[in-house]
């Protein structure tokens, strides 16, 4: 079955190309029509101009003489530029990781190359310790709950969005705003320089470059992340519903959005606008959240259809997962073969794209007694396991916030009424999930009163729970820092897609999480 659509000219190999203005006809060549390849081609001398490294323009060499410039070949430019490269990852690399067994800079080449196959994996779960009050920094400054948050590339600000309509810019280092976005009143798209209504998603390009937000109304916006200037808005609503979730593309400016229309959108992001590539279809309900790496490949979660797919967009084709019994509400990739998804049900997964069955299911996760099934290739078997969270009750975390009490410490499995009337013992949505690309760290959210980090064990074949950080509220949204060190959070009074519950003790603000590796286990970091 077809879940691509394309434009009409595109599927016709574009537009044709003129005839030569030179008044002769074309001379025809064996009776076939071939295409002028003038422009397609380029020559090594053009390329090796326009060479450029993550995203920055590269600096002219003023060392060399114009005599020297003309008599480099293509050749002996890739070999100096790569001396320099090389010359760099030393200068990175400290002392400390020389190993007598490895060449650092061996090691480094050889993970940077993983990492772009998308084969990289690193163990480092297991030197994490649980985070104290000292490492927990709650910003406050949205009206509303905050529905999603991301990190700049670099690690130093946080952008998040709200149902209060808003975008506001964080400092890490501080903690305080740098700007606000504020909610703009409805009128033409061409005339607004924000959002009118419940801003649903946030994504930032790896280079730091663009900044997309979408909204309730179908409207994806593209801002400058260092002024949070305005540069380009959808004018034609593509999409026929909210904008549930937004991703890039690693690496890339290619831009991917999921909607409550089903449907998923390929974007091109470049200084001439927003540019639509084509729509992908299979979902059969709202599509809740979506994630990319560095491959040309999406996962999405599909609500309660019950699906979770991966679409591969080169070959135009779509894989597709079962093994959530309620609504899948959130999903994310471990790395290029692995994702980690999360349902109303209670349940996580973690999945591999070889294998249409969860490898691993957590149910019941965010309760004190969880039962873990381990799908294998002859059997499945379920070990019941019980986390520690009386550990954490037993050392309360007092979150530092303005004017607001500290975060109560919930006991696992015995979850308080939240002055609404309602109990939430037997309510806990998985409501966001995050994993720290390329190791075995995974976290999620709830409303039971944590946030829990987990362990994938070896070849992701298990999973344990780690440690739990008692928040109050709905954890709309996480996401990791590249380097590891921190953990965002953004929690509100309600979920993040409706009003079934409302916590009137809780805050709407963004955490920021300092994540403390042990000691002596800093040597091998991120």
């Amino acid at each position: 079955m077809s879940f691509f659509i394309k434009d009409k000219a595109k599927s016709r190999g574009g537009k044709k190309r003129k005839a030569p203005s030179s008044g002769k006809p074309a001379a025809k060549i064996s009776g076939t029509k071939r295409r002028n390849r003038d422009d397609d081609d380029i020559t090594s001398e053009e390329s090796d101009a326009d060479i450029n490294v993550s995203g920055s323009k590269v600096k002219q060499i003023e060392d060399y003489t114009s005599s020297e410039d003309e008599n480099e070949t293509a050749d002996q430019k890739r070999k100096r530029l790569a001396q320099e490269h090389l010359e760099k990852l030393k200068a990175y690399i400290s002392s400390d990781e020389e190993d007598d067994d490895e060449d650092p800079v061996a090691r480094r080449l050889k993970q940077e190359n993983l990492a772009r196959r998308g084969r990289l994996h690193k163990d480092v779960a297991s030197q994490y310790v649980a985070p104290t009050s000292v490492d927990v920094t709650v910003c406050r400054g949205h009206q509303l709950p905050v529905t999603c948050v991301v990190i700049s590339p670099d690690g130093r600000y946080i952008f998040s969005g709200s149902k209060d309509c808003s975008i506001i810019k964080w400092s890490v280092e501080t903690g305080k705003k740098v700007h606000v976005i504020p909610r703009c009143r409805k009128g033409p798209v061409q005339k607004t320089n924000g959002h009118t209504t419940h801003v649903m998603c946030l994504a930032i390009s790896s280079d730091g470059q663009y900044l997309a937000s979408g909204d309730r109304s179908k409207i994806i916006n593209v801002w400058n992340p260092e002024t949070c200037e305005l540069l380009h808005a959808t004018l034609t609503r593509q999409h026929r519903n909210a904008i549930s979730g937004l991703a890039f593309r690693h690496g890339t400016h290619e831009l991917y959005s999921a909607s409550f229309d089903r449907t998923v959108k390929v974007w091109n992001v470049g200084d001439t606008g927003i540019i639509y590539v084509e729509t992908l279809f299979g979902h059969q309900d709202i599509i809740t959240a979506i994630d990319a790496l560095a491959l040309e490949r999406v996962v999405t979660s599909g609500g309660r259809d019950g699906s979770v797919r991966v679409w591969k967009i080169v070959e135009e084709s779509q894989l597709v997962f079962h093994g959530h019994s309620g609504s899948i509400d959130c999903v994310c990739y471990v790395d290029d073969s692995h994702f980690f998804s999360g349902a109303d049900d209670g349940s996580l997964a973690l999945w591999s794209t070889m294998k249409k069955k969860p490898i691993v299911t957590v149910n019941k996760a965010h309760t004190g007694k969880t039962t873990v099934t381990s799908t294998t290739l002859d059997n499945d078997s379920a070990v019941e396991m019980t986390s520690d969270d009386s550990a954490s009750a037993a050392a309360p975390l007092s979150l530092p916030s303005n004017n607001s009490s500290s975060a109560p410490v919930v006991d696992a499995g015995i979850v308080p009424d939240f002055g609404d009337g309602l109990s939430m013992k037997k309510e806990n949505w998985v409501t966001a999930v995050a994993a720290l690309h390329n190791t075995d760290l995974v976290a999620s959210g709830s409303k039971d009163g944590f946030i829990r980090f987990w362990k994938c064990g070896n070849e992701y074949k298990s999973m344990s729970p780690l440690f739990t950080l008692p928040v109050l509220g709905f954890v709309n949204s996480l996401q990791f820092s590249a380097d590891g060190r921190l953990l965002i959070a953004g929690i509100g009074q309600e979920h993040k897609l409706g009003r079934w519950w409302h916590i009137k003790t809780a805050k709407n603000a963004v955490c920021i999480i300092r994540l403390n590796k042990l000691a002596g286990s800093a040597r091998k970091n991120i």
